[in-house]
């Protein structure tokens, strides 16, 4: 009974986590682009492109960030942590420690935004915001690492099976086989790892809430 208690706790705290991320923004853009379009008819309708991806896309933590998130902050993130990169660390563009430090920085100032904001508005446990999305950084970075190591060993067996470039049927279809099996482990993969990663995030924060309402 507890790991049930546990675990509905965690969905809670997810679901929790994931409405109020999502659904003010999404409102507030729906709102706006009603203003700006059909009102004030100063925007065509494909300046306001929608807010967030399909959550079908979301079957990696670097898809989660890359594809179904906003990006509202991010693009400008990333151009200062290549300028930071390549002008001042002087690495090389498109090198694999730069692709590595450009999702470390803008994870960070990702965090530290969230902190600052969580701190104007009288919120606790200012580092968990920060922590958590250097948890997710660990994650995506860890993802790729492991899809590197995948893909080579299954174009190693490729090449030992039918040779290079073939375009075998029996490979096209172990190849169909294995990226819809990769895909429905990627979405339990983020679901895990979100149940793991938000509720310390989260759970002081509710908690001090409920106690300065007496709940």
């Amino acid at each position: 009974m507890r790991t049930v208690h546990d675990l509905s706790l965690r969905l809670s705290v997810f679901a929790y986590w994931l409405v109020q991320g999502v659904v003010p923004l999404q409102m507030a853009h729906f709102l706006l682009s009603i203003v700006f379009v059909s009102i004030l008819r100063l925007d065509a309708p494909d300046e306001w492109p929608p807010l967030f991806a399909s959550p079908a896309e979301a079957y990696s933590l670097r898809r989660f960030w890359g594809r179904f998130w906003h990006r509202l902050f991010s693009p400008g993130a990333v151009a200062w942590a290549r300028f930071l990169a390549r002008n001042v660390l002087g690495l090389a563009a498109g090198g694999q420690v730069e692709k590595a430090l450009v999702p470390f920085v803008v994870f960070s100032v990702s965090g530290l935004a969230h902190a600052a904001i969580a701190w104007r508005l009288g919120d606790c446990c200012l580092d968990r915001d920060i922590m958590f999305f250097w948890l997710n950084f660990a994650g995506a970075f860890g993802e790729t690492v492991v899809l590197k190591v995948l893909q080579t060993a299954f174009s190693g067996a490729n090449r030992a099976h039918v040779g290079v470039g073939s375009g075998h049927p029996s490979v096209d279809g172990r190849k169909a086989l294995v990226y819809s099996g990769t895909r429905a482990m990627g979405y339990v993969w983020v679901i895990v790892f979100f149940l793991w990663a938000t509720p310390p995030y989260l759970y002081p924060k509710i908690y001090r809430i409920m106690v300065e309402k007496g709940l």
